[in-house]
């Protein structure tokens, strides 16, 4: 493995935000230090947990090079702290419930030495979990992410699998620290709205590990619709945000919008995900009123 803290400027720069990881921590950087092995790359770990993570990290991980807070980080914030520590030229986001397969670093300097012109790329997800509320959290969120995936032009960049040109990420002074969900979406539109050249990469890949009870994701479904509602306030460019500036009622058709596009979704990227879409349905659509009932209140927010 190299040595992150006297090698030469490394190609990538990983950064990782953490709040009270323990439960998935351990199987993220693991899989990270068996991607590192032989690299030329630093892991950058923004923590501000008060369950212990850190401590753990410095223990078991100390190629990690760690940044703990005191008090509870947004991730915008903890990642853009990341950046600021970073010395590489790339940066790569990973979350703290993810895993990455051995070729992880392999694939994302691959994708931009055959693309030197993309400005930033995100990779599928796969569900590093499976159980029925996983099933239902994984689709939900990850729709248009999974399954078969050609490498295509794309206007969103999830931050669970992202990769940026540093400079471009300075260039829009990356992600706002006050909001979550919804910060990944204000950077890329702002991206987008400037015509940078980002991608869906189907050769980089992470598992994610999702919620694993129904509870846990009706209460981030709601949690989703806020920011969708909020990030909506804050730049009125993104999609729906003049309908739902003038009546709270457009968020009937656009949880229903959003339903028939997962479906739709799910189905193109294969048989398997378009059947356990159907079979979850019941519980998306649980979902669905608590991504509504979270919009309205976000809408309503000075």
């Amino acid at each position: 493995m190299v040595d992150l803290q006297t090698s030469a400027r490394p190609e990538v720069s990983i950064v990782i935000p953490c709040y009270n990881g323990m439960a998935t921590i351990e199987r993220c950087l693991r899989s990270m230090r068996e991607a590192l092995d032989g690299q030329n790359a630093e892991v950058i770990m923004v923590d501000s947990s008060d369950d212990g993570t850190h401590r753990y990290v410095e223990k078991h991980f100390p190629e990690v090079r760690l940044k703990h807070l005191e008090e509870k980080a947004l991730p915008g914030k903890a990642r853009n702290l990341g950046v600021a520590m970073a010395r590489s030229k790339l940066i790569a986001f990973l979350d703290a419930d993810c895993m990455v397969p051995k070729a992880h670093l392999i694939n994302i300097l691959s994708s931009f030495e055959h693309h030197p012109e993309q400005a930033a790329i995100v990779g599928r997800v796969e569900n590093g979990n499976p159980g029925l509320a996983s099933w239902v959290s994984f689709i939900s969120e990850f729709n248009g992410f999974f399954g078969n995936q050609a490498r295509q032009p794309i206007g969103s960049l999830p931050t669970y699998c992202a990769v940026y040109q540093r400079e471009v990420f300075e260039r829009y002074e990356g992600f706002p620290e006050d909001l979550w969900p919804g910060e990944d979406a204000i950077l890329s539109a702002r991206m987008a709205e400037n015509n940078e050249p980002i991608f869906l990469e189907p050769t980089v890949w992470v598992h994610h590990n999702n919620r694993e009870t129904i509870d846990a994701y009706l209460c981030h479904q709601r949690r989703i619709g806020f920011g969708f509602a909020v990030s909506r306030k804050l730049l009125p460019q993104l999609p729906g945000a003049e309908k739902l500036a003038r009546s709270g009622l457009y968020v009937w058709p656009m949880a229903g919008y959003r339903g028939a596009m997962m479906l739709k979704r799910s189905f193109s990227a294969g048989w398997g995900y378009g059947l356990r879409a159907l079979l979850v349905l019941p519980w998306y659509l649980c979902g669905c009123w608590h991504w509504m009932k979270g919009a309205w209140h976000g809408r309503k927010q000075p």
